[in-house]
């Protein structure tokens, strides 16, 4: 981490703090597990973890700046408060990077931790005001995978929705098996 990382994450509000030691401890737990496997299959892993990565990257090109999503920061349909990022980015980060979404980030470089968080909490970590603050490759598959409908209808205006969905279900599938390699569970 940057120095530079490093003075924002000890500038920043108590619950962000907080909330950022809970995902460093989740990523250092999945690292432990990972050293006591044996070498060959540290190395299947990790190989498994970064033919992810463009997975991940191809799923964002498919979807990048989706004009639904700017208008999603207005109120919420239950009289809430407007928070820019949009209402798929209000989940905790606990749920949102559990252990086994965590895993093969960890594995193939790609933690979390080692990127910028929002200056406020409002609902994940990496939620700015314009959107998702990690890198492609960084981001957890719940979040690449998610459609709601608005954005269903634009990407399917796209014609982009059975490659989609098809990316989404291999990116799921080949981070459980990581999973469950290493005896996680979400």
């Amino acid at each position: 981490m940057s120095w530079l990382r490093a003075l924002r994450s000890l500038t920043a509000p108590r619950a962000v703090r907080a909330e950022l030691r809970r995902l460093r401890g989740e990523e250092r737990a999945v690292r432990l597990r990972l050293g006591a496997l044996a070498r060959a299959e540290r190395l299947r892993l990790r190989g498994l973890a970064a033919e992810l990565v463009p997975l991940r990257e191809r799923i964002l090109a498919l979807t990048a700046r989706p004009r639904c999503c700017t208008r999603c920061a207005a109120p919420t349909p239950w009289g809430g408060e407007a928070l820019p990022g949009g209402l798929c980015c209000s989940g905790t980060s606990e749920a949102i990077f559990n252990p086994v979404e965590l895993a093969p980030l960890v594995l193939a470089g790609r933690a979390p931790s080692d990127h910028a968080v929002a200056p406020s909490r409002a609902g994940c970590l990496f939620r700015g005001a314009a959107g998702c603050l990690l890198p492609a490759g960084s981001r957890p598959s719940l979040c690449l995978g998610h459609l709601c409908r608005e954005l269903a209808a634009e990407l399917h205006g796209r014609g982009v929705i059975p490659e989609l969905l098809e990316l989404a279900e291999e990116l799921a599938a080949r981070g459980r098996a990581i999973g469950e390699a290493l005896g996680l569970e979400p």
